[in-house]
């Protein structure tokens, strides 16, 4: 079995493929990209036409053990008459700005119900403020 499929079992999310991988400064950094071939707007998520790409950026998500875990990819943009000129639309994302995937800040909200910000902030070091702009976007989003 390929080191990239292994990986991506592990990740267990759909429509995302792993290229790559590398660790730096004590994490696994994933280089993934959507399996899909047509880009979608991030807004109303329809096909859209590309416009540029942009830098390489990194999402957070769930820690593998004690490894954190990144995953890396340099967005496109797309060209949508509805919504303009905006971030293509990822599958680990259900936010096109933020910086962590979809899981991770599932498992941040729920685990904020169970118990105080400080407790969560510490066990995946993040700040205080993040964990709770975390649990408004899902709260949002549900």
């Amino acid at each position: 079995m390929r080191t990239t499929t292994l990986l991506k079992i592990i990740l267990a999310m759909k429509h995302v493929l792993v290229r790559g991988f590398e660790f730096k400064l004590g994490a696994l950094v994933l280089l993934v990209s959507p399996s899909w071939r047509k880009l979608r707007c991030s807004g109303c998520g329809a096909v859209r036409p590309g416009y540029d790409r942009l830098g390489a950026r990194n999402w957070r998500h769930l820690n593998f053990g004690e490894i954190k875990v990144l995953l890396r990819y340099a967005p496109r943009r797309v060209d949508c008459p509805c919504c303009g000129v905006v971030v293509e639309k990822v599958p680990w994302s259900e936010h096109a700005a933020a910086r962590f995937t979809t899981p991770f800040e599932e498992t941040v909200a729920f685990l904020t119900q169970c118990t105080d910000k400080t407790s969560v902030k510490k066990m995946y070091g993040i700040s205080w403020s993040t964990v709770g702009a975390i649990v408004e976007r899902v709260v949002d989003r549900l």
